[in-house]
């Protein structure tokens, strides 16, 4: 009986040793494949990513790993109902995933969804407190959210990289941490010396990483410090030296387009974007920031192929929808810039981001509708674009173009209100807008040309001022 028992357990030892051995045999194409996703995400091959983690969780539905990689591709390609979803599975199959609830977290803050993003943010921060990066997404949330905000994140994420500071203080990481947390509290707290502290961080962490090789995201960083100061020169000088450290540095070259884009030197910027492209040939972004300079530059059928090659990546991607609509209104064709702009419209109210962004979709169709003749359509449009707007000159801009569309349909009495309240905003002169609206007869063509015309569209008594002393100076 015992020698059954024995002979027994050995079996049993032996089915079980080949048990692991399969496991194991298994878990390490998986690996693999999970490896060869985030290579591919890495590479903004978001596509190719998420057909790589798909087949990691048809071959094993429980690997939380496969759909946190597939979420981030996703979220690349901003399907963000898909890539919640795939989050949400993680947490589920790990209760306490932190990965999760962060990434979760940043997708509902670009839904709209501020008070779920710091819902999770704070579950990743009961779950980790000494995890600064937690506390620097959930400050930048707050001001969004309806609820109570707390000032103390930055200051809570300042303190432990002082602290690893102190643990450290030959190590570059801290300091550029601890730069982009003054950073980020700059940006929320709206102070006058934080930037101070955030580039002199960024010094230290410069001479710290000349020992680590770490020199090119130091650089970087500082730049973009000294470009969000305003100081132009200083950040085109540390932009050169994070691409001289780091020359294969995507990142560099496309924030250095920026820079150059802003500075309106075109030439210089659509270099740096194309570069950018030539190492992230999958980088959406990369395209439409190219696309529009083409735009500038009157190179139509340039922009128009940037955006394509945004869209074919990135078939929901707002932006390369929106300048691509606008290309077709400059070309004439007003059936395309509609059907882009309500795909830009369709994709803003998936994404149930802020109102102004989509308003300025609706205010884009509704002059493609008035331009194509759809008077009706235009108005609609326009009358949207207000529910969502709240910044004063905006609704002052809808209400003077709706009540121009109001005028064209014969319907002076809602132009006139429309008028009326487009001089209440402050953006045109009370004067003009009630003259133009009661002013008819003979003169109609005239006024309507005049419309559009510099020496109507007075802005403030100062403007008018200055533009009367200019014109008894010629």
């Amino acid at each position: 009986m015992n020698s059954f028992k024995c002979l027994l357990a050995i079996v049993v030892g032996l089915l079980g040793a080949n048990a692991v051995c399969a496991s194991a045999q298994e878990a390490m194409p998986l690996a693999a494949a999970v490896a060869k996703g985030d290579s591919l995400r890495n590479d903004e091959d978001f596509e190719a990513a998420i057909s790589a983690y798909s087949d990691v969780i048809r071959l094993n539905p429980k690997r939380e790993r496969a759909y946190l990689g597939r979420g981030a591709a996703y979220e690349g390609r901003q399907q963000w109902d898909e890539a919640v979803a795939d989050y949400t599975k993680a947490i589920r199959l790990v209760h306490e995933n932190r990965a999760a609830y962060l990434a979760r977290a940043r997708v509902y803050y670009q839904q709209g969804k501020s008070q779920e993003a710091i819902v999770d943010y704070s579950v990743a921060i009961g779950l980790d407190p000494q995890d600064p990066e937690a506390y620097l997404d959930r400050a930048v949330v707050w001001p969004y959210s309806k609820l109570p905000r707390a000032n103390t994140d930055c200051d809570s994420a300042i303190s432990i990289y002082s602290q690893a500071i102190k643990l450290a203080p030959n190590s570059c990481r801290p300091y550029m941490d601890r730069g982009c947390a003054y950073a980020t509290r700059q940006y929320q707290m709206c102070g006058d010396t934080d930037w101070q502290r955030a580039i002199a961080d960024f010094t230290d962490a410069i001479l710290h990483a000349r020992a680590a090789g770490d020199q090119s995201r130091a650089y970087f960083l500082r730049a973009c410090a000294y470009r969000d100061t305003g100081k132009w020169d200083d950040a085109f000088a540390n932009y050169d030296l994070a691409i001289y450290f780091g020359s294969t540095e995507s990142h560099a070259y496309f924030a250095r387009g920026e820079a150059y884009a802003h500075r309106q030197e075109f030439d210089k910027a659509i270099a740096d974007f194309t570069e950018t492209i030539r190492l992230k040939p999958k980088k959406a972004e990369a395209y439409v920031r190219r696309g529009r300079l083409y735009g500038k530059r009157d190179e139509g059928q340039k922009a128009l192929a940037d955006f394509g090659e945004a869209l074919r990546l990135i078939p929901s991607y707002v932006d390369a929808h929106f300048y691509r609509g606008w290309r077709y209104m400059r070309d004439g064709d007003y059936e395309k810039a509609i059907a882009d702009f309500s795909q830009a419209i369709r994709y803003r109210n998936r994404r149930a981001t802020f109102g102004p962004e989509l308003a300025t979709c609706y205010h884009s169709r509704s002059r493609a509708f008035t331009a194509r003749g759809d008077l009706d359509k235009a108005i609609a449009d326009y009358t949207k674009a207000l529910r969502l707007t709240f910044n004063a000159d905006s609704i002052a801009r809808l209400h003077f173009d709706r009540g121009k569309v109001y005028e064209r349909k014969g319907d002076k009495g809602k132009a006139k209100d429309d008028f009326e309240k487009a001089g209440e905003g402050g953006v045109f002169s009370d004067d003009f807008c009630r003259t133009f609206c009661v002013v008819r007869g003979n003169d109609y063509g005239r006024l309507t040309v005049a419309l559009d015309s510099e020496d109507f569209i007075v802005r403030t008594p100062t403007q008018r001022k200055e533009r009367r002393d200019e014109g008894t100076k010629r």
